[in-house]
């Protein structure tokens, strides 16, 4: 099934369930990903289904994202979400070109270049031990 996607689209109201979060996102995910979250549903893990809503179908909800949109909860409702047109306080991590609030890029220097980048990449391309860019700068 192919659902369009449209700006400031409601995905759900109300709850924060992941029974129904997922049971929701079952029509807008690709096959393989439907058969996982069956299974989970089946399943019946409160836990199983929290860690597939946040880790994976979130994602894929926000891939789907028109241009100039996000999936997120609503600025005035945390129950509410959907696919929200931002304003210009919304950015693009240079290293994914994720959407993040402009709040949220960490400054990152690579080469004397000064890029922004959400945290995601930040964790994945600084060494926590010695606070260098991987793959690291030349000495």
């Amino acid at each position: 099934m192919h659902i369009t996607i449209e700006p400031n689209q409601t995905f759900s109201h109300a709850t924060l369930n992941p029974r129904h979060l997922l049971t929701t996102s079952i029509a807008y995910v690709n096959a393989d990903l439907q058969k996982t979250i069956q299974q989970t549903l089946d399943d019946n893990d409160e836990n199983a289904m929290s860690l597939l809503w946040y880790e994976d179908v979130w994602c894929a909800l926000e891939a789907l994202a028109p241009r100039h949109c996000a999936f997120s909860s609503h600025e005035g409702d945390a129950s509410l979400l959907g696919w929200w047109q931002y304003d210009e306080e919304m950015c693009e991590c240079t290293e994914c070109a994720s959407l993040v609030w402009e709040d949220d890029l960490l400054p990152l220097f690579y080469g004397g270049i000064l890029t922004h980048v959400c945290g995601t990449c930040y964790d994945k391309h600084i060494d926590p031990d010695d606070g260098r860019r991987r793959p690291y700068d030349q000495e």
